[in-house]
């Protein structure tokens, strides 16, 4: 019956306990809301309700995935009964569809586990006729080493890198990982005439929201000054990630920051940031670097760090002075190239 399908769909979405439905107070609601309706019982909802619900759902991810390009999320994590679990979807445009879900148990998530897991996965795609065009994991080890191994199937087997063959390997942005949407920019800018080449010979075969995308000239242009804005962000920090890097190197690349010409646009997000950042004795390090020797400071700035001095030891506010205009006892040949 079609309730007895609703009533199942309700238990299962709501994750409710079967024994419930043989509950004499769930039986005093269902006789006052309909007294001739006899729900099923729990060996119903977990047998032939159940298999008819998941069959029902199957199909319809069947529909939904047939002919689709999609992405293969997988994932790791623990249920409520702190019971380990595998999970597998694959994401189209906005929607998720889950495909699998494994209690491991004891087994070992190897990196050989994770790639079987991905090949069975696969072979559950072909049964939705939906084509993975690439793989999204955590950052754990086992995944990081699953993952070659997958590249080497895609590269081997997946009929994206035969098109892609003059393309080099698109990067992802990561959110911990410093530069990388400056790459996956870069890689979208030299590979964006083999994907027009790629949408051109297959625009039946490919995803008309990806297609209008790679079309956009005015999102190419976008990415481009984007990938100009974001350049000297990206050297800044690779520069500051040295184990070698200083206060004074810190203030110096702020002040490029501040100067640059592409950034001009943003200067008072910059500025902000700045002042967040930069605090007197960093100003303090900038001028007595022998490199730096505190150049673009205003007054103002030089005079907030003589401060900082003064309250450390105002003994050393002269010695300070004669470093800053290479006077004596400093030689004018302390300044490093």
């Amino acid at each position: 019956m079609l309730i007895d399908l609703v009533l199942a769909k309700m238990f299962y979405a709501c994750n409710i306990p079967f024994a419930i439905v043989e509950s004499e107070s769930f039986k005093n609601l269902i006789h006052i809301l309909r007294p001739s309706f006899k729900p099923p019982s729990h060996k119903e909802l977990a047998g032939p309700l159940l298999d008819a619900v998941y069959n029902e759902m199957d199909g319809l991810v069947c529909k939904n995935l047939k002919g689709k390009e999609g992405t293969l999320v997988i994932d790791g994590w623990s249920n409520i009964h702190n019971e380990p679990i595998i999970v597998s979807y694959i994401q189209v445009t906005e929607e998720s569809y889950l495909v699998d879900v494994e209690n491991t148990g004891t087994t070992k998530k190897s990196e050989g586990f994770l790639y079987k897991k991905c090949s069975d996965i696969f072979l559950i795609t072909k049964k939705y006729d939906c084509q993975v065009q690439s793989i999204v994991t955590d950052n754990a080890k086992n995944m990081e080493k699953m993952r070659l191994d997958i590249h080497e199937y895609f590269r081997n087997h997946h009929a994206p890198a035969k098109e892609c063959k003059e393309c080099v390997s698109p990067q992802l942005p990561g959110c911990t990982k410093w530069g990388s949407q400056l790459i996956c920019l870069e890689t979208f800018i030299q590979n964006h005439t083999s994907y027009v080449k790629i949408t051109n010979e297959h625009y039946k075969e490919k995803d008309r929201n990806i297609v209008a995308h790679i079309w956009d000239f005015n999102l190419y242009q976008q990415v481009k000054y984007l990938i100009r804005q974001l350049k000297p962000a990206a050297s800044a920090l690779a520069d500051l990630e040295s184990d070698s890097a200083t206060f004074a190197d810190t203030c110096h690349v702020w002040y490029e920051l501040l100067n640059h010409n592409e950034l001009k646009p943003h200067s008072a997000v910059v500025k902000k940031r700045f002042d967040q950042a930069i605090r007197d004795w960093h100003i303090l390090a900038y001028i007595l670097h022998p490199k730096y020797r505190g150049e673009n400071l205003n007054y103002e700035q030089k005079e907030m760090a003589r401060e900082c001095l003064r309250k450390l030891n105002p003994l050393f506010i002269s010695y300070a002075i004669n470093f800053e205009m290479k006077g004596k006892p400093f030689p004018h040949f302390l300044k490093i190239k």
